[in-house]
Order: C-alpha cells, then structure tokens, then sequence
C-alpha cells in the first residue's frame, strides 16, 4: 500500500494525510501505568484497591518507552480504607494516551497506522499530523500530562506543534498532598493555587517557551469553583457575598494589597511569548473578579506576539482578535439564589455600546454583568 500511495502526487498525498490524520482536537489523558512493577505479592494484599486503580484510569495499551509520573496514593479517586495503609503503595505510576473514541461516528476515528507503513510516508505525514491537530489536554492532572507528551517527542516532532488546549484546576492548597500543588504553600494560608500540577507546571512552561517549540495558539480552561450555593429553603449556608459591594469588599480584603491582583501561579505561564492566538475559558465562583480581570490583562500583555496585541485593542467585535475570552460566573442573588452566567469577550464589548440611562436602571444579573465587564475594561482586557 505503501509504494502505491508513493506515486501519488505530493499534493494528493497531503490531501490524504490531512483526511485520516487532523481532526479538530486531538485529545490526550493520563491513565495509570502498567501495574507490573508492583510485586504481585504487594498486589495480592489489597486487590480491590488495584482494581479500582485500573478502571479508574483504565490503560488500553502497554508502552514500554512511554514517560511516567508519581501521583502520591492519597490523591487518586480511589478509595483505600479498608486496607492496612502499610500495604498500599505511597504512590501509583501515571501515563498518558490517545483519548478512546469508541462513541465517536466510524468515519470520524482516529488511526495511527498510517505512520507506522513507511519512513517516508512517516516523515511527510508526521508535518501534517503535529502541526495541523490541536493537541488537548482537560483532565485533572493535565499539567503533568502535557509534560510527559511533550517530553516524549522527537525534536523534529516537537517543534511542528502548533497549537495546544490545556486546562488548569484551581483551587485551595488544603485539598491534596502539599505536593502536588503550584505554588508550594503552607496549608494553613488557604491559598489558591494550581492543584495537580506535581512540580511539573514550571518545566512545562519552560520547554513551551524555548526555541524548541512554536507554539502560535493555546487554549487555556481555568476551572475556580469551590463554593456550594443552595437556596436557603434547603438550610444550607450561601458562602459568597450576595451584593456587588460586597463582593467587592471581600475580594480587597483578602488580597490585603494593592492592585493588580494576579493569579500565584501565573508567572511562570508569562515565558511563554509571542503567540498568535490565546483563549481563555474562566470559570469561577468565587468574588474575585478583579484577580480574575488582573490575570487576564496580564497574559495577554506578556503572551500575545506585539502585532496582535496591537490588532487586538484596535479590534472590533467582530474581528477576529489574537485574544479571546469566556467568563462563566455564578453568582448568590440578594434572596440567596445561585445564578450562572456566561460572558465572552465579544458580549462585553458590544455591551460597551448601552447608554448610562439603560445602565442606571440595571438590577440583578444585568448589574452583575456591568460590574464583570467594567472590572475588565479598567484591567485593559476589553
């Protein structure tokens, strides 16, 4: 097939590597590596907790030269009470895979094999594979992830990478072993941080910023939900400020400083420069809306290349700027109701177009939406 496939014309074979080889995303997750480094011995004492590991992050194929990392036992989803803790391991091995696409229509599947038929059919159609695909990574641990992927590809490979989608979990620091966090904090700060990064966030910033890479889009989720809303019918305890002033309040007093309020964990994401495209995707619960507004500015003043910075506050909504955003907030009304709301940056900007008198006359959600789209403009997102 190969030799056929050969005396095609260049183009035609771009034509073909591009129809089984892109698709719009090409999703990677981790799962735990093979089990056979744990002497079956050890496994024997507590079969049900390795069983759980296995169907939790379930492996569907072994790869001897793929790259590994710790996750320390008390940060799986897998419970291991009833075992004696001597017993169990400290940690369980993690690696990465193609994302199963077993709901995914037949003619939508994704297959390797093409580059696996010859050198040079895998030399032509690795370019179109790396540097046309978005390559994502939305798991929990999607940092360590991304890291052990990059780590793993040929130099040559490496630098065809165009465009990746990462999600970030950020939470409190007093949730997971102190490790496995970014930046390492005392738990006694309550701070948030990065979670499941595993002292990986940093090196993969490094290595997405060096010449080894040119990475010209990323897509970055940033998931910052903790609180729990409920009506207060139901008895429960609405945690959050339930008016914009004292939001507003809670939010100055616990940055205890003056602005920019920006993200812990944000510095070393700033090495990575020159892009093309950003998006941000920030979902959040919490009353900080002038961090959350702070962090963004902050990006894209570091990470966008200059031309589309430039482009981007000269854009009109209906451009196609180097920098986009999604807001999606929850908010406590003042009768203690949860309310959802999402605002990209393109709603925001066109809302810039109300008159003062239709805003003097704004309550409930369309204040807290004046509020979120001013926070922004003044912090230079808009």
């Amino acid at each position: 097939m190969s030799s056929r496939l050969l005396e095609l014309p260049r183009e035609l074979r771009d034509m073909i590597y591009e129809f089984v080889l892109v698709r719009d995303v090409i999703p990677i997750q981790r799962a735990a590596a093979a089990l056979g480094y744990i002497p079956e011995e050890s496994r024997n004492r507590c079969p049900e907790f390795y069983r759980q590991v296995t169907l939790t992050y379930p492996l569907r194929k072994t790869c001897a030269h793929r790259r590994t990392w710790a996750i320390p036992r008390f940060d799986l989803r897998v419970s291991s009470s009833r075992y004696d803790p001597r017993d169990l391991p400290t940690d369980v091995q993690m690696t990465y895979q193609l994302e199963d696409d077993y709901d995914v229509p037949w003619a939508y599947k994704f297959d390797l094999r093409l580059l696996q038929t010859s050198r040079q059919i895998y030399e032509e159609a690795r370019e179109v594979f790396y540097s046309k695909n978005l390559f994502s990574f939305t798991d929990t641990e999607a940092i360590p992830t991304a890291f052990a992927f990059l780590c793993d590809r040929p130099a040559e490979s490496l630098k065809l990478i165009s465009a990746m989608e990462i999600t970030f979990d950020e939470g409190s620091n007093m949730i997971g072993t102190t490790g496995a966090h970014y930046p390492i904090q005392a738990k006694s700060t309550d701070s948030l941080v990065l979670r499941y990064a595993y002292h990986c966030f940093p090196d993969l910033c490094t290595l997405l910023s060096t010449p080894r890479m040119q990475l010209r889009r990323l897509n970055l989720t940033i998931n910052s939900l903790s609180q729990h809303f409920v009506n207060s019918l139901n008895h429960h305890y609405i945690s959050a400020p339930s008016s914009i002033a004292a939001s507003v309040s809670w939010e100055t007093q616990k940055m205890r400083s003056s602005r920019p309020w920006v993200a812990s964990w944000v510095q070393p994401l700033l090495k990575v420069k020159n892009l093309e495209f950003l998006e941000i995707n920030w979902t959040f619960d919490r009353p900080e809306a002038c961090r959350m507004a702070d962090t963004l500015s902050l990006m894209k003043r570091h990470m966008l290349g200059e031309k589309c910075n430039k482009q981007t506050t000269r854009a009109c909504p209906s451009e196609n700027p180097g920098f986009e955003f999604t807001i999606h907030y929850r908010v406590v009304m003042p009768d203690e109701t949860p309310a959802d709301c999402e605002l990209s940056r393109e709603d925001l900007l066109q809302s810039k177009k109300d008159s003062d008198d239709e805003l003097s006359k704004e309550t409930g959600l369309t204040a807290w939406r004046r509020h979120i789209r001013d926070t922004l403009d003044d912090s230079g997102c808009l």
